[in-house]
């Protein structure tokens, strides 16, 4: 039930940073003078500022989650079925938000907790 709130967060937050780019483009003016400068120091666009400042806390908790609940559970050979379903959520959790280095310390956690 946590996990499930957690993620309900985190997919909440990657639907509301994409519908706040999408709110916040102008047709007549596509690049204000503060987005252009922006993406000319930066380098990044609107999209990447607005996942940065609402989807990546989310991201990371959930994450963490993860990380705790795989700790937590490691040791108690009662729970080994829910260690495997969270450690499946984990994997798909890396696939669908594209987190590569989450995935190799994952298969790291799960290395050192066999």
């Amino acid at each position: 039930q946590f996990l499930d709130q957690a993620e309900g967060k985190a997919s909440t937050a990657r639907k509301e940073s994409e519908q706040t780019v999408l709110d916040i483009e102008d047709l007549d003016m596509i690049q204000t003078p503060e987005s252009l400068l922006l993406s000319t120091v930066s380098g990044e666009d609107t999209q990447d500022r607005t996942d940065r400042i609402l989807l990546t806390p989310w991201v990371k908790f959930l994450w963490e989650s993860f990380r705790n609940i795989l700790e937590l559970l490691k040791n108690n050979s009662l729970m080994e079925r829910i260690y495997t379903d969270v450690a499946k959520r984990a994997f798909k959790f890396c696939l669908e938000y594209k987190r590569r280095t989450e995935f190799h310390k994952l298969c790291d956690i799960l290395r050192t907790h066999l």
